[in-house]
């Protein structure tokens, strides 16, 4: 039994075989374009069973004899709201400015277009009833196929762009003020003026990188020039309390919660603090040997910026890392306590640096570094 698919990473276990269907023996066949697969089972039945449109299907069923039987399977799955492209020079900020706009679409019938109709008109407000339409190739002309091609029966203002044009093109060049569809236009990074109407990429990709956190007991080896995010958000007076290289915190530090506890107003149920009472701060057991610390002594523990004391809960669970050939330690220090509640401890805010991620602006607070010894 032939089965023609998209490539997607919910089917790989069927491709390589991992799984085997019981009571058959199944070929996959793995086909990147989508289109490609529809068309060759409408017109030829190349296969036994296909990933198939969904509307496609339901307007072929609804007009007549379709001599196909569709099963609840979506191997395609996609948040089709990042799918919407605007022209940034067509006065488009948000989704209601849609209406009365010339937008684009690979074909009005797509399964993708129908979805990001529905988004925008249920979940935004958008009145569609004021677009002009102009349905074509997306990044490369599309030819006509009386077999594919479905075109809505009632009357809307949908035009046919020239067959030698694609949708990319006029997008960029203004012609259209938006499209949105199953593909991205090229414009969006070999381009200008073209941009997602919602976006939530990184403000620091589109390529993974590594940086360093603002506090490390290492250059960046891969950069050292540029050793921490440069798009980080600096608040004020912040620079001035970090650690440099003159400063002696050996130690990296990172914060965690505990699952008896949830934040803060947890030091006001009582079952929670009974089960977790004490500030604590976990000691990798090796260090301890070093610093002559036993387990359920107190510790101190020291940034540049504040510092904390508590319990020392000496571990083997925090393993040393080497760092440019020398034993570079980590301790933990749990987020709950404050200075309110049945049971309080030391902040572990007063450690840690007040520098913003890039993209969401929360505070850097899982590495930085500190000195420690014995209270």
């Amino acid at each position: 039994m032939t089965f023609a698919c998209g490539p997607y990473d919910r089917m790989e276990a069927l491709n390589l075989g991992v799984i085997q269907p019981e009571g058959m023996d199944l070929r996959y066949v793995p086909i990147t374009s989508s289109p490609e697969i529809f068309a060759r089972m409408v017109k030829t039945r190349a296969f036994d069973a296909s990933e198939m449109s969904l509307a496609h299907y339901i307007i072929e069923r609804l007009r007549g004899d379709f001599p196909f039987i569709a099963i609840p399977v979506f191997p395609s799955r996609v948040f089709r709201h990042g799918y919407i492209f605007i022209n940034t020079g067509a006065g488009i900020g948000e989704a209601r400015d849609l209406e009365g706009k010339r937008i684009g679409v690979q074909e009005y019938r797509q399964t993708a277009g129908v979805w990001v109709r529905g988004i925008l008109q249920h979940e935004y407000g958008v009145d569609l009833n004021t677009v002009r339409w102009f349905e074509g190739g997306v990044n490369t002309p599309r030819k006509p196929d009386e077999v594919m091609d479905l075109r809505p029966i009632p009357e809307i203002p949908l035009e046919l762009i020239a067959h030698n044009r694609c949708l990319n093109d006029m997008l960029e060049a203004g012609e259209i003020d938006a499209y949105f569809g199953a593909r991205r236009p090229k414009a969006l990074e070999a381009g200008e003026g073209v941009a997602r109407l919602f976006t939530t990429y990184l403000v620091d990709g589109p390529f993974s990188e590594h940086y360093e956190p603002v506090e490390s007991p290492t250059p960046n080896i891969l950069h050292e020039d540029v050793p921490t995010n440069p798009l980080i958000r600096w608040y004020d007076g912040v620079r001035e309390t970090l650690a440099n290289g003159r400063d002696d915190y050996p130690y990296v530090c990172t914060v965690y919660r505990v699952v008896e506890r949830e934040h803060f107003v947890t030091s006001n149920v009582p079952y929670l603090v009974e089960l977790m009472p004490d500030f604590f701060v976990e000691v990798p057991y090796g260090l301890a040997e070093e610093k002559g610390i036993k387990n359920g002594e107190q510790v101190r523990v020291w940034s540049k910026r504040g510092e904390v004391q508590g319990v020392a809960v000496v571990t083997k669970r925090i393993k040393p890392l080497t760092v440019n050939g020398k034993t570079c330690w980590t301790v933990g220090v749990p987020v709950h306590w404050g200075f309110k509640g049945i049971t309080t401890g030391s902040m572990a805010n007063n450690l840690t640096p007040f520098v913003g991620d890039a993209n969401t602006s929360c505070p850097e607070f899982k590495a930085f570094l500190v000195n420690m010894e014995k209270a």
